[in-house]
């Protein structure tokens, strides 16, 4: 997000032999899962790149509530199981490959490269030049979780890919970290394309491209990308919530509407269409049947 970090120097990273709040329950669902479909070729990959790490001493940390983020992570998707090791670096288990989507395809990139992206984790109460952050600092490594968790999940997919693409575009991130870190536009413009690529997947528009950033004022900052010839707009909107905290939300403007509507009815709308369009095609090519959910129901 805009930066308005200055240069601080980090503290050291927590010992190793403190350990992560992973989410035994979720690690359960795991297994049981596996056991039940027979799943033997899941298998755990250790992570070397995303870190969660507490911030300095004295500061606003959640670094306790780790788990909650990683909670909110594996929420986003039923195909990879994701978990810390016992250095809080970011693991995943890929547990049913058919499912896994752009989201995880991203995350997976992440936790294998080859440098190092910590995530100094925060609470809202944290101050940078004596204002709350908008969900992360490039140059402190910082992540509001309480922002991060306050967002829908494609605000928080969108925020989680574009601040770890910004810090994953800087060679040596993670030594650089409390100074005033070079690249920063560059950074961002990798982030504003990895974002844009995965609205491009969630909707299935190849079209849709990035068009403006604006703060505007009041806590509103809102993110613009467009479809031409899908004839819509969309936008990431953050807006501040109950206790200063900034959640981001995702809404639609069709071509010849005013009303917004949520990226959730959008895609609703479009898989109805869709499926509209298949049985009409289907039914000009003289097919009786048409499959959905699983299932053959007459054509009209």
């Amino acid at each position: 997000m805009k930066e308005r970090a200055t240069e601080p120097q980090v503290e050291p990273a927590p010992a190793a032999d403190e350990r992560a709040v992973s989410g035994a329950g979720m690690v359960a669902w795991a297994q049981t899962l596996q056991r039940t479909a027979g799943n033997r070729a899941a298998r755990r990959v250790l992570s070397r790149a995303v870190e969660m790490r507490a911030p300095g001493r004295g500061e606003a940390s959640a670094f306790e509530r780790r788990g909650e983020f990683v909670d909110r992570i594996n929420r986003q998707t039923p195909g990879v199981l994701y978990g810390l090791d016992e250095n809080n670096l970011l693991t995943h288990e890929v547990l049913d490959a058919s499912s896994i989507q752009n989201f995880d395809t991203k995350m997976m990139q992440f936790i294998d490269d080859t440098n190092l992206a910590p995530m100094r984790l925060i609470t809202n109460a944290g101050l940078v030049d004596g204002q709350r952050l908008l969900i992360d600092s490039f140059n402190l490594a910082y992540v509001d979780l309480d922002d991060m968790l306050a967002c829908s999940d494609l605000s928080f997919q969108m925020n989680l890919i574009h601040f770890l693409e910004e810090r994953l575009a800087i060679p040596d991130y993670s030594r650089k970290i409390g100074t005033n870190i070079a690249g920063f536009n560059r950074a961002h413009r990798a982030g504003i394309a990895a974002e844009t690529e995965h609205l491009r997947s969630v909707v299935g528009d190849p079209d849709i491209q990035f068009t403006f950033e604006e703060d505007q004022g009041n806590g509103r900052v809102v993110f613009g990308f467009r479809s031409r010839p899908g004839r819509y707009r969309i936008f990431h909107i953050f807006t501040r919530r109950t206790g200063g905290v900034q959640g981001g939300d995702v809404f639609v403007l069709k071509e010849g509407e005013r009303r917004q509507i949520s990226i959730e009815q959008f895609l609703e709308e479009r898989a109805t269409a869709a499926t509209a369009a298949q049985v009409e095609r289907e039914r000009l090519q003289g097919a009786t049947e048409h499959r959905a959910g699983g299932q053959s129901v007459p054509a009209p």
